[in-house]
């Protein structure tokens, strides 16, 4: 089978249909991680418990328990990760819409290596293909003829 070029930048539709399919792939990483980064909420509202002395969490008799203190670290730990993890989906995010638009090359292939290191198994496979099809020269060209008309 021969690829011919689509007219768009000289890529051929095998590059065309990847990044079509790349773009959907990252916006539906995207809806994963911002739906799985709302789980340490449960932790947040028990650590804003503990600061606040909810009545039946704190445990009764016995020598004192340090409330304050498990309360800030099911506070903080939960509220890191849950800004990271949706930080991480607005990035995903916005390099699928980016993909499709063929703009902003260098922000597709830092995401696609945080995808690599960051969320694994998934997010690696997406990952290498990303920079795989997003390393072809006639990507890379395509990226750069976008980007100098909304330069």
């Amino acid at each position: 089978m021969v690829d011919v070029a689509d007219g768009v930048g000289g890529l051929t539709q095998a590059d065309t249909e990847h990044l079509k399919l790349l773009s959907i792939f990252h916006t539906v990483m995207a809806i994963a991680l911002a739906l799985f980064g709302l789980f340490p909420i449960i932790h947040l509202l028990v650590g804003l418990g503990f600061l606040f002395g909810v009545e039946g969490l704190a445990p009764s008799g016995g020598e004192p328990f340090p409330e304050v203190l498990f309360g800030v670290m099911f506070t903080v730990i939960p509220l890191v990760i849950i800004l990271v993890m949706e930080g991480l989906a607005v990035a995903v995010a916005v390099a699928g819409a980016r993909l499709r638009a063929r703009r902003s090359w260098m922000l597709c292939v830092v995401v696609a290596g945080l995808s690599v290191m960051l969320m694994p198994p998934i997010g690696t496979v997406l990952g290498v293909f990303s920079l795989i099809v997003l390393n072809r020269p006639a990507v890379r060209q395509a990226f750069a003829e976008t980007d100098a008309l909304y330069a």
